[in-house]
């Protein structure tokens, strides 16, 4: 009878130990946010009198380009409304111009495409990943632009 009661004792114990340790862990959700920003005052432009805010502005500092979008992306062309690219050498605080291997490119939604003739990319700061600066062009169309990125998110 006592064998019988210390089995008995032994299985509860067991069945016990059992099933707590595979009790859940409960786990709080963490919350993430969204740390694109938008570049309402990133990235700032005028081009032939017309100024403007564009919607998103990143640069990629492995390829050395700058990329700013200003409205929504049109489902026919797949292009938004304008449309910048600035390829430099370096992304080094300082003056950079036009050459082969800087360029700036300007593109509308209905595909016209505007190169600068001449431009001139000022980095005034770049630091944590972060880029500011000013940038002055005259494009293919005989247009004049410029433009100021504050804080620009380096990726």
């Amino acid at each position: 009878m006592k064998n019988k009661l210390i089995l008995i004792l032994s299985i509860s114990l067991l069945t016990v130990c059992f099933f707590t340790a595979c009790k859940k862990k409960t786990t709080t959700p963490t919350t993430t946010t969204n740390t694109t920003t938008t570049a309402a005052a990133l990235f700032t432009f005028t081009f032939n009198g017309a100024t403007a805010n564009a919607d998103s502005a990143h640069a990629y500092a492995t390829y050395h380009t700058m990329y700013a979008y200003k409205g929504a992306k049109n489902s026919t062309s797949g292009l938004t409304d304008d449309f910048f690219e600035i390829d430099l050498d370096n992304l080094n605080v300082g003056t950079h111009s036009q050459s082969t291997t800087n360029a700036l490119t300007y593109i509308k939604a209905s595909g016209t495409s505007n190169v600068a003739t001449a431009f001139s990319v000022n980095i005034t700061a770049n630091a944590n990943n972060k880029m500011t600066g000013t940038f002055t062009a005259t494009m293919t169309t005989g247009g004049a632009m410029s433009g100021t990125f504050t804080d620009m998110p380096i990726r």
